[in-house]
């Protein structure tokens, strides 16, 4: 399954907002906006 977050938390990290794009393992912290797809 991937792991699509609307809102990523990261102290290096790019933030992704109103965009859909899959969490890294370094993105694990995200906010309550996320979406689970099964593929």
């Amino acid at each position: 399954y991937s792991l699509s977050c609307i809102h990523c938390i990261g102290a290096e990290g790019p933030s992704c907002s109103g965009t859909s794009q899959q969490c890294s393992s370094s993105d694990e912290v995200c906010l309550s906006s996320y979406t689970v797809t099964e593929m």
